[in-house]
């Protein structure tokens, strides 16, 4: 009698465990990638627009995002919603999809399950600290502060994206050099990547983007912050009921 209540618990705790990790669909697909790198500040501000197509035949509850170990350590803002709606504001929160340990994951709750052969148009904003660096590290007070960036040509992605548009904006028209997959144009401080099309799954190819960049590159390096209870307050709260 022990052994068979042992296995039950044991079945039911994996099971639980099993529950733990998210499952992405291979049946959603990126139709059309639009993403904006602005550079134009100390931060990287990314807001990609996306049309992600359900061609399988059960409903999507979610849509995952990516990032690379070392964006996930500069991450500083991550954010989504309907790109139709810009006051729509869509839950964001970690998630562990098995089989990727060298990326991390942002499951996005869909306002309502994505039905077979329907669309939904999403804008993802990602804002990052401290992935632009200066380069060269060090001149003097008469040279101009050059800046180095480097990311991704493609939107990094657990979905095929069937085509692609990444603009990257700068402070200035002026440029040391940058990365040149084609097709790519560059006009006074726009760089456009693209259209790429049929891109697997979390491909990753290096941008670099090695331009001027004048703006003080500010830290803060120390915070305290003092909050202050009044106990007044709480009895006088206490004392409506």
């Amino acid at each position: 009698m022990w052994r068979p209540a042992f296995t039950a618990f044991t079945t039911c705790a994996l099971l639980a465990f099993v529950s733990c990790n998210d499952v992405i669909s291979s049946s959603l697909q990126n139709t059309n990638v639009d993403r904006n790198v602005d550079l134009q500040s100390q931060l990287v501000k990314i807001s990609t627009k996306i049309t992600a197509e359900n061609k399988g035949s059960a409903p999507i509850k979610h849509y995952y995002v990516a990032l690379t170990a070392e964006e996930k350590h500069h991450l500083a803002f991550i954010g989504a919603g309907i790109a139709t709606d810009k006051d729509s504001d869509l839950k964001v929160s970690e998630a562990t999809v098995p089989g990727q340990k060298g990326f991390h994951h942002y499951r996005i709750e869909l306002p309502a399950p994505l039905a077979p052969g329907k669309t939904v148009k999403l804008v993802v904003e990602t804002t990052y600290s401290h992935l632009i660096t200066p380069h060269p590290t060090h001149i003097t007070q008469a040279e101009r502060q050059l800046a180095l960036y480097q990311g991704n040509h493609y939107l990094l992605s657990p979905y095929v994206t069937e085509t692609q548009v990444t603009r990257v904006s700068l402070p200035t028209p002026k440029l040391e050099s940058f990365s040149k997959l084609k097709p790519v144009t560059h006009s006074d401080n726009l760089i456009t990547y693209g259209p790429y099309e049929q891109i697997k799954p979390y491909t990753e190819d290096k941008l670099t983007v090695h331009y001027e960049n004048n703006n003080p590159f500010l830290t803060v390096t120390n915070l305290d912050r003092v909050i202050e209870v009044s106990h007044v307050g709480r009895n006088l709260c206490r004392g409506g009921h």
